[in-house]
């Protein structure tokens, strides 16, 4: 995806049990889908410790291990044509407020996108962090309306598509 210069790569961002920011899409540890110590097995994988999260494996041959926040920064951050696209799971305040903080940090703010569905949310954001990307999943033109007046930077027509919301 970087060598064909894809513009976004969206990951699911997740806050673990002690903290650490890591990339995930499931909610809980299944044994067939992931290879996994057995007393993780069923686990929701944010309760996990990071050094937990190091012995699930995602591949049978032990070499691909779930992925830091910081992980995947580093992969694109070469490439200055590429941006996480950064799908926050649960959407809660303190994720969100968490990913920017450490974005800021890192001195890579303008290297994600932030996804959000909340129109509040959207507006809350902006108001307080008039520099972060925002993506926002829009459900209906009224929701279009507030995230051009939020100032947002994209627009993802959720689940629809019509003449409408394009025009």
């Amino acid at each position: 995806a970087l060598a064909q210069g894809v513009p976004f790569l969206e990951v699911d961002v997740r806050n673990g049990a002690d903290g650490t920011l890591f990339i995930f899409h499931d909610g809980s540890l299944k044994k067939g889908n992931f290879f996994l110590p057995q007393e993780l097995e069923g686990r929701r994988v944010q309760e996990l410790t990071q050094s937990e999260r190091e012995s699930v494996r995602l591949d049978q041959w032990g070499a691909i291990h779930v992925p830091t926040f910081k992980e995947a920064l580093d992969v694109i951050s070469e490439n200055k044509m590429t941006a996480l696209q950064v799908d926050l799971k649960g959407e809660s305040d303190k994720l969100l407020q968490s990913v920017i903080d450490f974005l800021k940090q890192e001195k890579k703010l303008s290297r994600a996108v932030i996804q959000l569905q909340s129109p509040e949310l959207v507006t809350k954001i902006r108001a307080k962090e008039p520099n972060v990307r925002i993506l926002a999943r829009c459900k209906d033109i009224a929701q279009v309306d507030q995230a051009i007046a939020a100032r947002v930077e994209f627009i993802e027509l959720e689940r629809w598509a019509t003449a409408e919301a394009i025009a």
